[in-house]
């Protein structure tokens, strides 16, 4: 099974996003979910998903990539940022507004991606002042997702199989059935994805999003990304999210740090991050 254009629709894999890269750079902008001002509570649940109250979810990021196709990213530092590879402009560059402050976001490409589609995923910095909301953190514990694990997805993507409804900030859980490295002859095999299958999946516009982890805990939800929204078989709601937790992602954050001189909250930052 070969991954396949949007335009197809056959029963293959999707990029959740209706491309594999853009040709536009510059005059692509990210803004924050928060300047939806969605309250949560308008709006139907489809298929087990909600459209979110975006004030809870400032660090996420979201942008019109080209006509009728949105890609998702979140911040994830003081002054970085976590998006799907395939989401990247071709010049590696685009701006973010947040708060009504604009930044400039240069950006790193796994290096695996264009072998393994499973290594899709990719990390920006951008330079002067922090983001101006706390970011997101990244988990990076193999052990900490196992099968039966239910994850939350969240995105502004489409909300049914015939790609309605994008343009809403929207979270939906959906639980692990396979996770990377494994061998499994209901899913596309691969190195890096941790597979989800339920009454949700990620949709086209989802792509670049965070999968994430929610405990509970005395003082209230902690929630870390452990993925990365990346591809989806929409005729059985499977979604294949690029694990933060292989050996290629970890030694992808690591060396994106050191080169670039920043930190990632979960992964050394002490500043700037919401839990």
């Amino acid at each position: 099974m070969k991954p396949f254009t949007i335009a197809s629709l056959s029963i293959c894999l999707a990029f959740a996003s209706a491309g594999r890269t853009y040709s536009a750079a510059d005059d692509i902008v990210f803004a924050s979910v928060a300047s939806l001002h969605q309250n949560g509570l308008n709006g139907a649940i489809v298929k087990g998903t909600k459209p979110a109250n975006t004030g809870d979810w400032p660090a996420t990021l979201y942008a019109q990539v080209e006509p009728g196709s949105h890609c998702t990213a979140t911040i994830v530092g003081p002054q970085a940022v976590l998006l799907a590879a395939h989401c990247v402009p071709s010049k590696g560059t685009f701006s973010i507004v947040v708060d009504q402050v604009t930044f400039h976001a240069r950006c790193t490409i796994a290096p695996g991606w264009l072998k393994d589609e499973s290594d899709d995923y990719a990390m920006c910095a951008v330079d002067g002042q922090p983001f101006p909301v706390p970011a997101e953190s990244i988990s990076t514990t193999i052990e900490a997702v196992k099968v039966g694990t239910q994850l939350l997805i969240a995105g502004f993507g489409c909300n049914d199989r015939y790609q309605n409804g994008s343009g809403t900030f929207r979270i939906g859980h959906a639980p692990v059935v396979r996770l990377p490295n494994v061998k499994d002859a209901n899913y596309v095999f691969d190195k890096n994805s941790v597979v989800t299958q339920g009454s949700q999946s990620i949709c086209p516009g989802d792509s670049g999003g965070g999968a994430y982890l929610e405990t509970q805990s005395a003082t209230g939800t902690h929630r870390v990304i452990v993925a990365v929204n990346s591809r989806v078989d929409l005729s059985k709601l499977t979604s294949y999210l690029s694990s933060m937790a292989t050996p290629d992602a970890v030694g992808f954050l690591n060396n994106w740090m050191k080169t670039n001189n920043q930190k990632i909250c979960g992964l050394g930052a002490q500043n700037g991050c919401r839990n």
